[in-house]
C-alpha cells in the first residue's frame, strides 16, 4: 500500500469508527429507556436517513460550490485563451472529417477578416487564400484528409483591401476524424525576416553561421553572388572551394584552434570570384555561448579589404619611395612640434648628421629602433645630438636664424655646415615652414634638409665647365648661331670663319636665307616656320649655300626653338660644312652597292660549288672505269671507240665542272702566262662564223702577244659571253667593235664595277650599237640569273661568269651606256712581263708501283672501289675504309704497315685533313695525299698545316695517280 492510499483510508477509517461508538451509544441509550427492537430499529433509520441527508445537502452544497468555482476559473480561462490569441496573433480551429464541419475561434474571424455572423467552413478559408498559394493548400489538405496526418505549412492570404497577410498553420490529428489546430498571423515575423535579409543582403560584409562543430548552415547571398557558388555547395565546408590554395591550410588551422578554444576567430585570407579573381577578405567569428559558456554555434563575417591592402601596399611603395627618393636626393625631413617639443624625423635626415645605427649617434636618436629606416618619421625628443653637429662657425647663425623665425611665426631658410664624426664636413641647405592650427596658433614647423655638399661641388665644376664650354663654342668647328624669329642675329660663335669664311661680324649683316640655294630655299623657310609653331622642336636639315669665296658648300643645320626658354629666349642653331662627307657618302653608296653585288655572287657560287663537288664524285668513277675498259679493249673492237668516247665525254664534264668550280670561286682558274690576243683571235673565229648577216665585226688585236696571268678557257669565255651579249643587243642590226690594246694607269681609277690601283694594264673592249641598258639595267647586269633576254633565250649567268672570272683574276669592269646608244664593255687585267709557257710533250709511260702499301679511305663505297682498283692496277696494295675512325684505329693499331696515305677530304666525322694531323703525330715522314671536290686557298693552307703531301682535286685520272704517288714515294724516301 503507498502512502497516498494511506492517507486517503486514514479520514475513512476514523469516521467509521465514530459512527460505531455513536451507534453502540444509541443502542446503549434505547435499552436504558426500554424501547423494544422495533422501536430501536425505527429509530436506528430514522437517525441514519436523517445523517444521509445532512450528508447529501453538504455534498450538494459543496459541488454547486465547486462548479460555480470552475464556470468562474472556465470563462477566465476562456479570457485568458482569446487574450493570448489576440496578442499573439493566433487562431485555433477544429476539422471534423466525417461532417465537414469546422469550428475556429474569435482570432480566426479577425485574421481572415471574416465577419463573424458568418458561419466557419473551409470554403471560407479557402477563399482568403492567395491565389497563388491555393494549389498548393488544397494539396496539403487533401493529403491530410487522406492520410490522418499531423500537417505544418506557410502560405499567404489575400485580403479584400489587397493586403497580404503571411500565416502558419499548424493542425494535429485528434483521432481518426478530426483535426485540431492554430493559424499564427506571421506578416509582422515575415516582414521583420525580409528587412534582415534585406539588411544582410545590403551591409558591404557577408553574414554566415555555423553549428559548434564548425560546419556552416547559413550563409549570405552576397557570399554567393561573389563566388558564383551555389548554397549547398557554400555549406557545411564546401566554403573551403573558394579559398586561395596558399592560404587554405594556414586558415583551418585557425579555424580549427578557435573552435577548440571556443574564442574569437580572425584572419585574412584570398578568396576567388566567379571570374576567377582572387581578393581579399577580414574573416571574423564569435562564439554564440550558452549560460553555462559553452559554444552554442558561431556568426561571423566577410569583410572585403582588397581596396585597403592595396590601398595600404600603395602606401608602402609611396612611403617606400619617398625614402628612396629622400635617399637619393640627399634631403632629410623632420616636424617639430611646438608645444611637447617633440621630434620626428626621416632616416635620410639621421643618415646626413651621422646619426643613425652603427654611427656615432647621440642618445634616443635610432636608439631601440633596430630598423629605423623601415619607418617614415623617428621619434627623437632631443634635437641637441643635431644642433651638436652643426659646425661651431655656424651655430650661432643657426640658433639667431630659428629664435628669430619662431617669435614671429615665420618661416626661415639658411645653409650651414655639419662635421661627421669622422670629421668630414658636409653642406646643408635648411629649410622650414609653420603650420598653424584653426585658432592660428602655430602648432609645429615642417622642414626639410638637404645635404648640397655635391651640388656645391658640381657648382664649381659647373662654372669650370662654362668657361670650358665658352672656350669650346669659340673654337669649335661647328658655327653656333642665336637667332630670332625674324632670323636676325643675335649672336655668331667665332667658328662660323671657319665654316662659311665670313667673320660674326661680316655675317651678322647679311640675312642667312639670302646665301642659301635657291633648290633648298623652300624647304628650309618651311623648316623655320614649324619651328616656330612648335617650342621645343628640334629640326635637322641639309641646305646647300654659298661661301664666302663664292663656292657652294653642303651644310647640315640642327635648329632648336628655345624661345620658351627664359635663359635662351632664342632659335640655336648649329651648322657644319658636310661636303666632304656628302661625296664620302657617295662613294660609300657605290661600294656598297658592289659589296651587295658580289654578296649575291658569292652565294649563287656556293650553290653552283656543292653541285659541281657532287658532279665531281661522279665522274671520278666515269674516268677509272673509262680507262680500265679503254685499256682492255682489243684496239680495234667497238668497245675501244666506245670507250675513248666515255672519257671524251667525262673530260668535257671536268672541264664543265672546272668552270662551274671557277664561277663558284671554290676552284680557281688556272694560274699561268696567257697571250689575250691569241685567246680573243680564236673568240672572234667563232663568232665570226655565226654571226648574223645584219651585224658587221670590226676587230682591232695587235699582232704581238698580250701576256696576263689567268686561265686561257676562261678568259676564252669572257670574250665568248660579251660577244653573245653584244649580238643579241642588236637584233636589229649594227656593228661589234672588239680592241685589244695596252693601257698604263698611273694613279688610282674608279671604274663602274671595281676600282684600278697604278700600274700596266690589258684593255679588252667590247661595243655594240645595240638598244643600250638603262641605269636600273646596269645596275643589275651581273647579278646572277638576271637577264633582259626572253623566257627560254638565255640563263643570266654569262656576265655573272664574265664578273666572277674578271674579278678572280684581280681586273675589274668599266660599264658605260644609255638606252638607244649601245653598251661598251672594258675589261682590264693586269699584264705581266712574263714568258708563254712551253707546250707540254708527249706523254710519258705511266709511273708504276713496287707492291707499296696505300692507305685509302673515302666515305664514297662505288667510288672507294674503283680507286683501290685503279691503284691495284698501277702495282700498289690498297687497303681500303670507307670511315675515317676505323682508318685512323688501324693505322694505330700498325702505323709502319702502311706506306702512303690517299684520303678524301670531306667525309662525316673525321675529315681528311683530320686524318692527317692524327696520321702526322704517330709518322711525321708518312706521305699523304689529300683528295677534294674543289681545292681553294683555304683548303690548301689547311692542308699543309696539317701536313698533307699532295693536294688533288677530283675527278682523278689514272695518269694524276699514278704521277702522284711516285712523287711523294720518291720525296719520302
Amino acid at each position: 500500500m503507498t502512502s497516498t492510499q494511506s492517507s486517503t483510508l486514514r479520514p475513512l477509517a476514523a469516521r467509521y469508527v465514530i459512527g460505531a461508538i455513536s451507534l453502540a451509544l444509541l443502542t446503549f441509550a434505547c435499552l436504558r429507556l426500554g424501547l423494544d427492537f422495533p422501536t430501536t430499529g425505527f429509530v436506528y433509520l430514522f437517525l441514519i436517513t436523517l445523517l444521509l441527508v445532512t450528508r447529501l445537502l453538504k455534498t450538494t452544497r459543496e459541488r454547486t460550490e465547486v462548479a460555480r468555482k470552475a464556470q468562474a476559473a472556465l470563462r477566465r480561462s476562456e479570457a485568458y485563451l482569446r487574450d493570448a490569441q489576440t496578442l499573439s496573433r493566433t487562431g485555433s480551429f477544429t476539422w471534423d472529417l466525417s461532417t465537414g464541419e469546422v469550428s475556429w475561434s474569435e482570432e480566426m474571424f479577425r485574421i481572415l477578416q471574416c465577419d463573424r455572423s458568418m458561419e466557419p467552413t473551409l470554403d471560407l478559408a479557402l477563399q482568403r487564400v492567395h491565389p497563388e498559394d491555393v494549389p498548393l493548400v488544397k494539396q496539403i489538405l487533401e493529403r491530410a484528409s487522406r492520410d490522418g496526418k499531423d500537417f505544418d505549412h506557410e502560405h499567404r492570404l489575400l485580403m479584400p483591401e489587397g493586403i497580404v497577410k503571411h500565416v502558419r498553420v499548424v493542425a494535429h490529428a485528434s483521432g481518426a476524424f478530426e483535426f485540431v489546430g492554430a493559424v499564427m498571423d506571421i506578416t509582422a515575423a515575415k516582414e521583420a525576416e525580409d528587412r534582415i535579409q534585406l539588411i544582410i543582403d545590403t551591409v558591404p560584409v557577408t553574414i554566415w553561421t555555423t553549428r559548434p562543430d564548425g560546419r556552416c548552415d547559413f550563409i549570405s547571398q552576397r557570399w554567393l553572388d561573389y563566388t558564383g557558388l551555389t548554397l549547398q555547395q557554400g555549406l557545411g565546408s564546401g566554403w573551403t572551394q573558394a579559398v586561395h590554395p596558399d592560404d587554405i591550410e594556414q586558415t583551418l588551422l585557425a579555424w580549427r584552434a578557435a573552435l577548440q578554444d571556443a574564442r574569437p576567430f580572425e584572419a585574412e585570407i584570398r578568396m576567388r570570384g566567379f571570374d576567377g579573381q582572387y581578393r581579399w577578405f577580414l574573416s571574423r567569428a564569435f562564439p554564440l555561448r550558452d549560460r553555462s559558456g559553452h559554444a552554442l554555434g558561431w556568426y561571423g563575417n566577410h569583410i572585403d579589404i582588397h581596396d585597403r591592402r592595396q590601398a595600404e601596399e600603395r602606401l608602402r611603395r609611396s612611403e617606400a619611395y619617398l625614402q628612396e627618393a629622400q635617399r637619393l636626393g640627399h634631403m632629410g625631413s623632420y616636424v617639430h612640434d611646438i608645444s611637447s617639443r617633440l621630434n620626428f624625423v626621416s632616416p635620410e635626415l639621421l643618415r646626413i648628421f651621422g646619426l643613425c645605427p652603427g654611427q656615432d649617434k647621440a642618445p634616443g636618436c635610432c636608439s631601440g629602433r633596430g630598423e629605423a629606416s623601415q619607418e617614415m618619421l623617428i621619434e627623437v625628443r632631443d634635437r641637441g645630438a643635431f644642433v651638436e653637429r652643426i659646425h661651431p662657425e655656424d651655430r650661432t647663425l643657426f640658433d639667431q636664424t630659428h629664435s628669430e623665425a619662431t617669435r614671429a611665426n615665420a618661416a626661415y631658410e639658411l645653409d650651414y655646415r655639419i662635421v661627421l664624426p669622422d670629421g668630414s664636413i658636409r653642406y646643408c641647405h635648411h629649410v622650414a615652414h609653420p603650420v598653424f592650427a584653426g585658432s592660428g596658433q602655430m602648432v609645429e614647423y615642417v622642414g626639410t634638409i638637404m645635404d648640397v655638399t655635391e651640388r656645391r661641388q658640381a657648382a664649381e665644376v659647373l662654372q669650370r665647365s662654362k668657361n670650358r664650354f665658352r672656350a669650346m663654342v669659340e673654337k669649335s668647328a661647328e658655327g653656333i648661331l642665336l637667332l630670332r624669329p625674324d632670323m636676325s642675329i643675335i649672336y655668331a660663335s667665332p667658328s662660323v670663319e671657319r665654316v662659311l669664311g665670313y667673320t660674326p661680324e661680316e655675317f651678322n649683316k647679311q640675312a642667312p636665307m639670302e646665301r642659301v640655294h635657291l633648290d633648298y630655299r623652300q624647304h628650309a623657310l618651311d623648316t623655320w616656320t614649324q619651328l616656330l609653331r612648335d617650342p621645343d622642336h628640334v629640326a635637322t636639315t641639309e641646305f646647300v649655300t654659298q661661301h664666302k669665296d663664292g663656292s657652294w658648300r653642303s651644310i647640315e643645320s640642327t635648329i632648336r626653338n628655345l624661345l620658351h626658354e627664359p635663359s635662351v629666349q632664342a632659335l640655336v642653331a648649329n651648322f657644319r660644312d658636310i661636303t666632304e662627307r656628302k661625296r664620302a657618302q657617295a662613294e660609300r653608296q657605290r661600294l656598297e652597292q658592289r659589296l651587295r653585288q658580289a654578296e649575291k655572287m658569292e652565294a649563287v657560287g656556293r650553290l653552283a660549288g656543292g653541285i659541281a663537288h657532287d658532279f665531281n664524285n661522279v665522274l671520278a668513277g666515269v674516268f677509272a672505269y673509262g680507262e680500265m675498259l679503254f685499256e682492255e679493249a682489243p684496239a680495234d673492237s667497238p668497245l675501244k671507240r666506245y670507250s675513248q668516247n666515255v672519257l671524251t665525254a667525262a673530260s668535257r664534264g671536268r672541264e664543265l665542272v672546272e668552270q662551274i668550280l671557277a664561277y663558284s670561286r671554290s676552284q680557281r682558274g688556272k694560274r699561268e702566262p696567257v697571250d689575250v690576243a691569241n685567246v680573243v683571235a680564236e673568240a672572234l673565229e667563232l663568232i665570226q662564223g655565226s654571226l648574223p648577216a645584219k651585224i658587221g665585226l670590226e676587230a682591232s688585236t695587235p699582232e704581238l702577244p698580250f701576256v696576263v696571268i689567268g686561265d686561257a678557257t676562261q678568259l676564252h669565255q669572257v670574250v665568248m659571253n660579251l660577244c653573245s651579249n653584244a649580238i643579241h643587243a642588236m637584233s636589229g642590226g649594227g656593228t661589234l667593235r672588239v680592241m685589244l690594246e695596252n693601257e698604263d694607269v698611273s694613279g688610282e681609277r674608279t671604274l663602274s664595277h671595281g676600282t684600278l690601283g697604278p700600274g700596266r694594264y690589258v684593255q679588252l673592249v667590247v661595243e655594240d650599237t645595240g638598244a643600250g641598258m638603262s641605269e636600273a639595267t646596269r645596275t643589275r647586269i651581273f647579278e646572277p640569273f638576271f637577264t633582259t633576254k626572253e623566257v627560254g633565250q638565255g640563263t643570266g649567268l654569262g656576265l655573272s661568269l664574265v664578273y666572277a672570272i674578271v674579278t678572280d683574276s684581280g681586273g675589274a669592269i668599266d660599264v658605260k651606256s644609255a638606252p638607244k646608244q649601245g653598251s661598251t664593255f672594258t675589261i682590264y687585267l693586269t699584264r705581266a712581263d712574263v714568258a708563254l709557257a712551253v707546250a707540254e710533250a708527249a706523254a710519258s709511260p705511266l709511273p708504276r708501283g713496287q707492291g707499296e702499301r696505300v692507305l685509302l679511305v673515302d666515305d664514297e663505297a662505288p667510288l672507294l672501289a674503283v680507286t683501290a682498283e685503279v691503284l691495284s692496277r698501277l702495282g700498289y696494295e690498297a687497303i681500303s675504309f670507307d670511315d675515317s675512325h676505323t682508318a685512323l684505329a688501324a693505322f694505330e693499331a700498325a702505323p709502319g704497315r702502311f706506306d702512303v696515305v690517299v684520303t678524301d677530304e670531306v667525309m662525316p666525322g673525321l675529315t681528311g685533313t683530320g686524318l692527317a694531323r692524327a696520321l702526322r703525330e704517330h709518322r711525321p715522314d708518312l706521305p699523304i695525299v689529300l683528295v677534294s671536290g674543289y681545292s681553294g686557298p683555304i683548303l690548301t693552307q689547311d692542308a699543309l698545316a696539317a701536313g698533307v703531301s699532295e693536294l688533288l682535286t677530283k675527278p682523278l685520272q689514272s695518269r694524276e695517280i699514278a704521277t702522284t704517288l711516285a712523287r711523294v714515294l720518291h720525296h719520302a724516301a
